[in-house]
């Protein structure tokens, strides 16, 4: 198992393909049922958002 940072990736939609490109250039090719994808969100960026929300309910 290995966890990498996602710059982009890319489905075959001939195959049950997965393409991973990390920021430094590296891709991945395996098969759909090998690739994980999650969105972890950056924590600063969840605080600014509950922030914004809470700024709009007093607006």
């Amino acid at each position: 198992m290995k966890k990498v940072k996602v710059k982009e990736w890319s489905r075959d939609d001939q195959a049950n393909n997965i393409r991973v490109t990390t920021p430094d250039g590296t891709s991945y090719y395996s098969g759909s049922e090998n690739i994980m994808l999650i969105n972890e969100k950056n924590e600063a960026t969840t605080q600014k958002s509950a922030k914004s929300s809470e700024s709009a309910k007093n607006y």
